[in-house]
């Protein structure tokens, strides 16, 4: 078998598993961030990212983090964790510069 052989083969092989539904970076996208919602509490921006560096499209990731992504609900999950170790008096100050950085942005 030549190389050129052996890619046909390749290509032949990821083209059955897209029409399977094995490989669609659409479905991915959308259980990453439903995973990093529930168990590992990921900023909008690095979720993004994560998935970029995994190769998935920039349109394809849009979509999944704004349909499963809460902002909201990650801050208060960080705020919560931030409360069991600092001081009241931090814990408000370190909100309040989140909330100006947020808003300048």
């Amino acid at each position: 078998m030549s190389l050129e052989d052996n890619e046909n083969e390749i290509e032949e092989a990821i083209s059955k598993l897209k029409k399977e539904g094995f490989i669609n970076d659409k479905s991915f996208a959308e259980w990453y961030c439903t995973q990093r919602q529930e168990f590992n509490q990921r900023s909008r921006k690095l979720l993004m990212m994560e998935l970029q560096m995994k190769g998935v499209d920039r349109s394809i990731i849009q979509e999944a983090v704004s349909k499963f992504h809460d902002e909201d609900a990650s801050c208060l999950i960080l705020a919560q964790r931030k409360l069991s170790v600092m001081e009241r008096e931090k814990l408000i100050s370190y909100l309040l510069r989140k909330v100006c950085y947020a808003v300048s942005i």
